[in-house]
């Protein structure tokens, strides 16, 4: 029986009631498959550590190895082998295990409990006629000669290939992070690694059965082990996923019955059919777009407004579930949701009101942090910090104080805190149990029956006309903001549907021209520039990948109910 030294490399259980791991004969590697719509898979960022170079973009993904050659075209299948489709699930692509043979692995075995492989194609047949039996030759001593590394970003992977060269052909063997070479002499040697994600440093020196190298990895690194002759050296590659040099692009083959991709010159579009889908506001603390369309059970989402890259917060209106989490600058337009869809468009101005059996007063600004002869409100997150010295910080909920402290503290997420100087708002308790009822008035009343609002800027298109005002929404034009960049906007249609909108490069102005030649109705400008996200099955619109955002627009499916009242 062939021997192996085999060391787990990497472990996909990504969820399966049938999975069998998968070696490669000579190497530290094993992956576990799993079965998906009746055929079995592993995950494409997978294959490069085997060895398969992997080349994707929007079009075909391509598989290279040993001179072998495969393509795979979404929509369309393999260019020229008959094999299982590749399945998108998920956010990953996963590839059928046929896939290894049609690129040259060799299988040793293909058993229900494992699938074992050679580590490269066998070497070709030799003919038993006239066969000479070789001298054989006289044992050579192995001698470490030192170390040489690089490191490369290949697709979703670093790797960090480290070479140990030899003086002749020699044996190893792998044990957890240490791989000894059996017989070999030689110095002690340390390279540190700075340069690496996945392995701090390497440090070989003799053992009892020939030198011995030591990995420090870092958390999540993997590797493999293999040799290679012409010079003799032994190979080690650590593996670390890492962000891809480019987002993934969205998978339209699957986009959602109802959703329509188009894309005109350097404007893309999403337009969302308006009796299937309804917008949603959502916001927490920084995450990516992809992490809120998650959480919100949505097809699609695009960010928001701006805000503070030093704390997180935006610095406009955000309204969420008819709360004002955050007050506006009351000149920069807006969009308002209501409960069933519909959309409002302009520049509301809002304000919080406290009313108590001593008396009114009216909210200075929504803030977690106090600040000398002002009544703030905060929105807890369960993160921020509210209150002071010198400062009464109330919890209010269902118009009763629920807490009174003088110190600081992280509300909840949700909880709504009054901070002021007792001294300067008489009117207001500093007991447990007062009434305090909490209210928004808005200056014009029709904004009432908006359920979120986001204020964003500037009003791109209005009526499907040209509607860029800088002066009058208070953008200064020679600022960064309305520099050339990356956009996103939100809009309608002539029909009412809703728009996600991405344009690769221009400034506001432009932006607004190629949505008008587009024919929507309206169109809000959103955070742009490292900001601008689009993501919607799988993948992103914006080929550049962008920061964490505060809150984001959200296109989830309509109940059945809404759609039939609609």
């Amino acid at each position: 029986m062939r021997s192996r030294v085999v060391a787990a490399l990497l472990l996909l259980s990504f969820g399966s009631a049938f999975a069998r791991p998968v070696y490669v004969a000579g190497q530290n590697t094993r992956m576990e498959t799993r079965i998906v719509q009746g055929q079995e898979v592993l995950p494409l960022e997978g294959m490069v550590l085997l060895g398969v170079q992997v080349f994707q973009d929007a079009q075909s993904i391509e598989f290279s190895f040993q001179g072998s050659r495969q393509v795979f075209r979404p929509g369309s299948g393999w260019e020229s082998a008959s094999l299982p489709s590749l399945i998108f699930q998920e956010g990953r692509w996963l590839v059928p295990v046929s896939l290894l043979e049609a690129l040259g692995f060799k299988p040793i075995n293909n058993l229900p409990e494992l699938i074992d492989y050679a580590a490269l194609p066998g070497p070709p047949a030799v003919p038993t006629e006239n066969v000479q039996v070789p001298e054989v030759p006289v044992a050579v001593q192995t001698v470490f000669q030192g170390i040489r590394h690089s490191v490369q970003i290949e697709e979703y992977t670093e790797r960090t290939r480290i070479v140990l060269d030899l003086s002749a052909p020699g044996q190893f063997e792998v044990k957890d992070n240490k791989i000894t070479l059996l017989d070999v002499k030689g110095t002690a040697t340390a390279l540190p690694l700075s340069g690496s994600k996945g392995i701090r440093g390497i440090r070989v020196e003799p053992g009892a059965q020939g030198m011995q190298a030591s990995l420090t990895l870092n958390k999540g690194a993997e590797f493999k082990v293999f040799p290679l002759q012409n010079p003799p050296r032994v190979v080690i590659d650590v593996f670390q996923f890492v962000r891809p040099q480019l987002p993934p692009f969205p998978n339209l083959a699957t986009l959602p019955a109802g959703v329509k991709y188009q894309k005109l010159g350097d404007l893309e579009l999403l337009v969302f059919n308006k009796t299937l889908f309804q917008p949603k506001l959502t916001s927490g603390f920084l995450q990516g777009v992809e992490t809120f369309v998650k959480q919100g059970q949505a097809v699609a989402g695009i960010n928001g407004g701006y805000f503070d890259m030093r704390t997180g917060f935006p610095v406009d209106m955000v309204v969420r579930d008819g709360r004002l989490l955050f007050g506006g600058l009351e000149k920069r337009s807006a969009v308002g949701f209501t409960t069933t869809g519909d959309l409002m468009w302009g520049v509301p101005r809002a304000r919080y009101t406290l009313s108590t059996p001593l008396g009114q007063g009216r909210v200075n600004a929504v803030r977690s942090s106090p600040r000398e002869g002002w009544l703030t409100l905060f929105v807890g997150d369960n993160k921020t910090l509210v209150g002071g010295k010198g400062f009464v910080t109330l919890t209010v909920q269902d118009g009763v104080a629920t807490r009174v402290s003088l110190e600081r503290f992280k509300p909840a997420e949700g909880e709504m805190t009054i901070t002021f100087q007792p001294e300067k708002f008489p009117f207001l308790p500093t007991t447990l149990g007062a009434q305090v009822a909490v209210g928004v008035a808005w200056a014009d009343d029709t904004w009432q029956s908006a359920r979120d609002v986001l204020a964003a800027g500037p009003m791109l298109v209005r009526d499907s006309q040209y509607a860029v005002n800088p002066v009058q929404e208070a953008f200064d034009t020679s600022a960064s903001i309305w520099r050339p960049t990356r956009q996103v906007a939100f809009g309608t249609t002539q029909d009412g549907d809703y728009v996600f909108a991405y344009l690769k490069w221009g400034n506001p102005e432009d932006f607004a021209r190629a949505l008008i030649k587009a024919g929507l109705q309206h169109a809000l400008r959103l955070d742009s520039g490292t900001s601008a996200t689009v993501f919607v099955s799988g993948g992103f619109l914006n080929r550049t990948w962008a920061r964490p955002v505060p809150n984001a627009i959200l296109m989830v499916p309509k109940t059945s109910t809404t759609a039939r009242s609609k």
